[in-house]
């Protein structure tokens, strides 16, 4: 059984990495405390094609406006 990753996989793990190392990860611990994601985050992720857009409606009152 081979369990290596298709090169799109391996591609897409590595997009979906620098986006959380560029978009997230400075910002985690304030946003975790907050109580917020930035809906400027997810849509940049809607825009990416990592998330369906009709998801960035969830859970909408726990998403910023701004970065702040």
């Amino acid at each position: 059984m081979d369990f290596e990753l298709a090169p799109e996989q391996n591609a897409l793990r590595d997009t979906v990495r620098s986006f959380a190392d560029k978009e997230v990860r400075p910002f985690a611990r304030r946003w975790d405390e907050e109580g917020t994601f930035p809906s400027e985050t997810v849509a940049k992720l809607g825009s990416m094609g990592l998330i369906d857009r009709k998801s960035t409606r969830l859970n909408s009152s726990h998403m910023s406006e701004s970065r702040m």
